[in-house]
């Protein structure tokens, strides 16, 4: 019988008939050889577990090192089956760490989210109708160009920007509705500071104040081809309405596209008398066209065009609300009297206005 002592510095082994001799030292470091890094991940937690489309989840997991080295493990996040994040961990032997991860729902569902093997279940529900975000705007650039026809003859023509601090207060639904949102400015929530125009009249000088009459409505796009934003007016004598307004130009615009009638007021006033006049106008983030069409009056075939830029879809509270913006303000007076005098105004306002950003 064969015996072989351990205890012995080197040990003969047989392999294929022949003898090969193994030190101690050898030995030991066949039997104890540290394990690969192995990675576990455990204790997945949603916060909150149920949240509406749009809302802010937070999503925790624990990974641990269970190998015997140190390692780099990357733990991806996905739900609903698609990647939506990773990140990279360095992970001695036995050592833990907490993984967290931002993510905003953009359509209901039961979601499945999976960090590496752990899971569980998001419930992402519609907001209910009658939800709104109420955004305050501020204009942080603008550029307002208005001809003025006096008496029929004279035409005076200004170039101006609306006083520093102008703001606006939006509405906006968190109902989608065939790709957008429901669009609302109150009667209050714009009104510009007086701006003074320059010999309106010869050597007389005049201020003009810009407001809502009513409650402003409109749509925003928060799905590309889901509406036709442009505007196409054009302003008659003796027609009424005074300017027919066409929206669309037939080529569907790109998600973040805004458009809204306004039942605007233009206050003037001269050598302390004003005289107040209601305007029909629309805003919008296309192209906007204004035409005067009124052979009587010199304003006649005068033309005005701008073009404003889609809402972001970062930015803001959500993808395209309350997210920049440059909207063109389009609209025109005819056949109005001011101090007896015949007065025909057409104006274009092109601005840019961003989210207020409240201060902790």
């Amino acid at each position: 019988m064969r015996r072989f002592d351990m205890s012995v510095t080197n040990v003969l082994i047989s392999i294929g008939g022949g003898l090969a001799v193994l030190s101690a030292s050898m030995l030991t470091a066949i039997s104890c050889a540290p394990s690969p890094a192995q990675y576990e991940v455990s204790d997945l937690a949603i916060s909150p577990a149920a949240v509406e489309v749009y809302g802010e989840v937070t999503i925790r997991a624990s990974v641990t090192n269970t190998g015997g080295v140190a390692g780099n493990y990357t733990a991806s996040l996905s739900i609903g089956g698609c990647a939506i994040d990773a990140q990279a961990v360095t992970l001695a032997p036995g050592a833990s760490t907490e993984l967290a991860f931002h993510y905003m729902p953009e359509t209901k569902g039961n979601l499945t989210v999976e960090v590496g093997e752990a899971s569980g279940i998001l419930l992402v529900t519609e907001p209910p109708p009658g939800e709104w975000w109420d955004v305050h705007y501020l204009v942080v650039e603008s550029n307002v160009s208005q001809r003025m026809c006096i008496q029929k003859t004279m035409i005076r023509e200004y170039s101006f920007q609306l006083p520093e601090g102008t703001s606006m207060d939006i509405r906006i639904s968190k109902t989608i509705v065939n790709g957008s949102r429901e669009v609302f400015l109150g009667a209050a929530g714009f009104r510009s500071d007086p701006m003074v125009l320059k010999n309106v009249f010869p050597g007389i000088d005049s201020t003009v104040t810009w407001a809502l009459a009513g409650d402003a409505v409109g749509t925003l796009c928060v799905a590309d081809d889901a509406g036709d934003v442009d505007v196409f007016a054009t302003s008659t004598s003796g027609a009424k309405p005074a300017t027919a307004y066409v929206i669309g130009d037939s080529a569907p615009d790109p998600a973040g596209s805004l458009q809204a009638y306004l039942p605007m007021s233009v206050e003037f006033e001269s050598l302390g008398i004003s005289s107040m006049w209601s305007i029909d106008a629309y805003i919008t983030t296309g192209h906007s066209y204004s035409y005067i069409d009124s052979p009587d009056r010199a304003i006649d075939g005068s033309k005005m065009e701008g073009d404003g830029e889609p809402c972001s879809r970062d930015g803001g509270i959500v993808p395209y609300v309350g997210a920049p913006c440059t909207i063109v303000l389009t609209g025109a007076i005819i056949d109005r009297r001011i101090f007896g005098v015949y007065v025909d105004v057409q104006f274009m306002a092109e601005m840019r206005i961003a989210p207020i950003v409240e201060e902790d």
